[in-house]
């Protein structure tokens, strides 16, 4: 018997996932692979067509755009900052090989599932007539995360409301990341808050590679930070962490004695492109094994947000790190951690005194909650965790095609 099908549409590639939206959509993507065959069809910006094996029930398909999308897209970002997704929400009618290809891909599929909700009218086309459900895989409520950055043109602030209402609308099930996201969608979609499934993002906890304490000394001491307290920043090039990184800069400013890593395509920035203090350390893009022994060598991970939807996955990597997190309220929305045992609560204006405190502490004891961070997080939000319910409820939406299909299975869905 031959497996059945479930494609995924996304705006952006996902491998290698770096960024905390790859990191979601591949890592739920290699889960849902357990049981099904899963393609990623995402558009390309450069290079000829290509599909990578993820591993051999998981592929992703890159297409290049069209130039008449790529032309408009230009055009749109004289305007719009961070504008990829809207550029693919208003013109992905003009990314015709893309549409073909995804068009031929969702053939016979039991599934297609489009990761943000921006590929949600490629998806409808795509489908059209073939009765395949469409599931609405949610990072953020995207008319919440855009209104800072849309305030100056409300006009695609409409528009991005207009693609959201779509994609709960003619989606047979969405998924939220965060509880207070899911009570978001009913206030400003009228969605049945009951009829959202919450699936959180998570942490590949059980894949967090191990560096023995005694590396960890030499390599502090390599550097020059034998005895120094190191806090560490992660982050993507994304709005909601350009207000963290001015907090990060101020309190580095003020705390000459402690370092900050700063990790990431954050590190693109306008803040951090001048002249920075000189215990800020930027790191930017890195693979996955220097971001983990980054983290490795760090004593503190730093989560001052107060924007954003959705949760952030940073929270979870520093807990899998094994990191004593200091975070804002907000910034701990949506993750399986207890203040004040677990991770360290605190608003912005409250960091500087409690970076204080921690640097008067000793490595060992600034590490003990960190521990119990990763304990936690590794029980609750590893993805195999996550993903099991995540591939849960797709099947459940998929059971109408697979009770259709002639010799189609879900691989040890359990019914």
């Amino acid at each position: 018997m031959s497996r059945a099908r479930v494609v995924i549409a996304n705006f952006y590639p996902v491998w290698p996932p770096m960024g905390g939206g790859q990191r979601r959509i591949y890592f739920l993507a290699r889960e849902l692979s357990k049981r099904f065959d899963v393609e990623i069809v995402v558009p390309a910006w450069e290079g000829t067509c290509k599909a990578l094996e993820l591993n051999p029930h998981l592929k992703e398909i890159r297409v290049p755009i069209d130039r008449r999308f790529l032309a408009l897209h230009r055009k749109l970002h004289t305007e719009v900052k961070f504008a990829g997704d809207l550029s693919y929400a208003l013109y992905w009618r003009e990314s015709h090989l893309y549409q073909d290809i995804l068009s031929r891909r969702v053939l016979d599929a039991v599934a297609a599932i489009t990761a943000h909700p921006y590929s949600i009218y490629a998806l409808q086309e795509a489908v059209s007539g073939q009765g395949i459900p469409i599931v609405f895989d949610s990072q953020n409520v995207e008319v919440q995360q855009k209104q800072d950055v849309l305030s100056a043109t409300p006009q695609y602030l409409k528009e991005i409301r207009a693609v959201e209402a779509a994609a709960i609308q003619y989606s047979d099930l969405t998924i939220a990341c965060s509880e207070s996201d899911a009570l978001t969608y009913e206030k400003e979609y009228g969605i049945n808050r009951q009829s959202i499934v919450i699936i959180e993002n998570g942490v590949d906890a059980l894949g967090v590679p191990v560096v023995e304490d005694r590396y960890v000394s030499e390599m502090r001491e390599k550097m020059g930070l034998s005895g120094r307290l190191l806090a560490i920043f992660a982050g993507s090039l994304h709005f909601p962490n350009l207000r963290a990184i001015e907090h990060v800069v101020k309190l580095a400013e003020r705390l000459p004695r402690i370092t900050f890593l700063i990790l990431g395509s954050v590190c693109k920035c306008e803040q951090l492109r001048g002249s920075v203090p000189p215990n800020i350390v930027k790191l930017g893009e890195v693979d996955e094994n220097i971001k983990w022994l980054a983290f490795s060598l760090s004593d503190i991970g730093l989560n001052p947000m107060e924007q954003g939807s959705g949760s952030n996955i940073k929270m979870f990597e520093y807990a899998a790190a094994g990191l004593t997190i200091l975070s804002t309220e907000f910034g701990a929305r949506g993750v399986p951690l207890r203040p004040d045992h677990e991770f360290v609560l605190s608003e912005t204006d409250h960091m500087e005194a409690a970076l204080r405190e921690l640097n008067q502490m000793e490595r060992r004891e600034v590490r003990e909650r960190g521990a119990r961070a990763r304990e936690a997080i590794t029980a609750a939000a590893d993805w195999t965790v996550i993903g099991r319910r995540y591939a849960d409820n797709i099947a459940r939406v998929a059971r109408p095609k697979l009770d259709a299909g002639n010799g189609l299975v879900a691989s040890g869905s359990g019914g």
